[in-house]
């Protein structure tokens, strides 16, 4: 017996119900769940909706109960981000934004190439948050946890780059070129979060697919 779209689509109803609310969490339990199911019905002969039911009545309480504490402890869901940080692709966007950095300042004046940065890490945010309003509102309403909580890093970077911002504009003659290497770290690391971001909604998006008949 395989498990079909339709009991897929039962299951994630169920679990949308029961107040599971984010799109990436109910996904990685859709997942669990269906597999567990489709395994008890070829064991025990039974249907879909027999094993589905015998399954829950064992495993809603502590599927429910995983809901909540990863709700509660939402800072785990940065600490993948800042393995991805680590990654290969990570560092070497690091590098390139560094070598492009030092490369510009050589033909221009520091301080236009910081205040540039600066306004260019501001139109990714712009970017970012407008992606994230798209998901929602034109993609049946998904809410990304690890998509939300993650933004908490563009708060992080707006902050410290907001002050650079005035600081190098109030001074009107030129930047240090600390304050360039600090910009140009968060500039890479907003475009190295930007990729994460795509690719862990893609990765979400592809565990539906993955075990649809």
């Amino acid at each position: 017996m395989k498990i079909t779209k339709q009991n897929i689509q039962f299951i994630d109803n169920y679990l949308k119900n029961s107040e599971v609310d984010y799109y990436d969490i109910r996904m990685e339990m859709l997942d669990h769940v269906a597999t567990a199911v489709e395994q008890k019905m070829q064991a025990d002969n039974l249907d879909f909706y027999d094993a589905f039911k015998s399954y829950m009545v064992l495993n809603k309480r502590g599927l429910m109960e995983q809901n909540e504490n990863t709700l509660k402890h939402n800072y785990q869901v940065i600490i993948p981000f800042l393995k991805y940080c680590l990654k290969p692709i990570s560092l070497s966007i690091f590098v390139l934004c560094y070598t492009f950095f030092f490369y510009v300042i050589q033909e221009h004046d520091l301080l236009f190439v910081c205040l540039r940065m600066i306004w260019t890490v501001y139109l990714l945010m712009i970017v970012q948050v407008l992606f994230q309003a798209r998901n929602y509102y034109f993609n049946q309403k998904k809410r990304f946890y690890s998509v939300e909580k993650n933004s908490a890093i563009l708060f992080i970077v707006y902050q410290p780059l907001n002050l650079l911002n005035i600081t190098l504009i109030g001074k009107r003659e030129s930047a240090t070129l600390f304050e360039g290497i600090i910009i140009t770290f968060f500039l890479s690391w907003l475009i190295i979060f930007m990729i994460y971001n795509s690719k862990e909604k893609k990765r979400v998006e592809n565990i539906n697919k993955s075990f649809l008949p």
